[in-house]
């Protein structure tokens, strides 16, 4: 390349640093990663300002420059990316808190929670008001082992991997005194957190941000791996939710399914106007008692697997 249009391509991309032009930065990456890493090395607070007014356009440049970011920017980068998505699956856990199951108690002094309608029936059927007849519940919440299985392929844009991160973030403080596992999957499963293992979950999500997606889609292989991870579980609920497009390259992943407790699936359209395959993603869910849920876009999914996790979510019931 002449030095003219390099030196024309330098001003460019300093120019749409500059403004903050993640479109052009975008284009830019697909053959000056190099000339944009250098620029960001040599001022790193660019790096944080697009993380924080273009996270999900930005990650796709991070990962084509990253091989010559140092370890300075490096470091910048997915330190900022992970509180954004701490405070975004914080923020989206408040929006709805979960209600806690009941379960009928004999009735003592003092418990206010008391179920008027069917102690009123009682009363009137026996004529009688004695303590007998009051219908009283306490509060109580059966610990739960979920395994989250999600696509890592190579049709994952940046977006995706961003709300792939922020949903693991979300499964990991609904359930911070439960178990769950994390899984990953491409042509291979790969298990980012083990169903009995303790890992913070900023460094579970730094692993999920520091990897980019490859490969093809085995889902009957990210089952079994689901599959193995509940074998390992401590408590009585199991289940797993499957993120996926029901689209598979290998074999049927249905009867796979079939040997869960309970398996969730949530369906989202693939890349490039692709539609989801509502048969398979049906019939996993149907075959092991789990729901189906649809959502026509990923930035969709986090609150949607808070609300399938929660029990929110029911058979039949499309959330978006």
């Amino acid at each position: 390349m002449s030095q003219a249009p390099l030196q024309s391509y330098r001003k460019m991309i300093a120019d749409a640093l500059r403004e903050l032009d993640v479109e052009s930065l975008r284009k830019f990456s697909d053959f000056r990663a190099d000339t944009i890493a250098s620029y960001l090395n040599r001022d790193p607070e660019y790096a944080k300002r697009f993380v924080e007014d273009h996270p999900t356009r930005f990650l796709e440049v991070f990962y084509k420059v990253k091989p010559w970011l140092s370890d300075k920017v490096l470091d910048l980068v997915l330190h900022t990316y992970i509180n954004w998505i701490e405070a975004k699956a914080l923020e989206l856990l408040g929006i709805g808190k979960p209600v806690p199951k009941l379960r009928r108690v004999p009735y003592e002094p003092g418990n206010d929670l008391i179920d008027w309608d069917e102690t009123i029936e009682r009363v009137t059927e026996t004529l009688s008001p004695s303590l007998e007849n009051v219908v009283s519940y306490e509060r109580w919440r059966t610990k739960r082992s979920v395994a989250l299985i999600m696509d890592h392929s190579g049709s994952m844009s940046g977006s995706k991997i961003l709300v792939a991160a922020l949903s693991t973030a979300v499964l990991a403080y609904l359930l911070r005194d439960e178990e769950y596992a994390v899984i990953l999957y491409s042509d291979k499963p790969r298990v980012i957190k083990d169903m009995r293992e303790y890992r913070e979950v900023r460094a579970i999500v730094r692993e999920i941000l520091s990897t980019p997606p490859t490969g093809y889609t085995d889902i009957a292989a990210a089952l079994r791996a689901g599959l193995q991870q509940l074998q390992r579980a401590s408590h009585k609920e199991k289940m797993g939710v499957l993120i996926t497009d029901g689209i598979y390259t290998t074999e049927d992943p249905v009867p796979v399914a079939a040997k869960y407790p309970q398996l969730h699936v949530i369906g989202v359209q693939t890349r490039r106007g692709k539609v989801i395959d509502r048969e398979v993603c049906g019939e996993m869910a149907k075959v092991s008692g789990g729901v189906f849920q649809v959502v026509d876009s990923y930035e969709h999914i986090p609150l949607t697997l808070a609300n399938v996790v929660k029990g929110y979510a029911r058979r039949g019931e499309l959330s978006w």
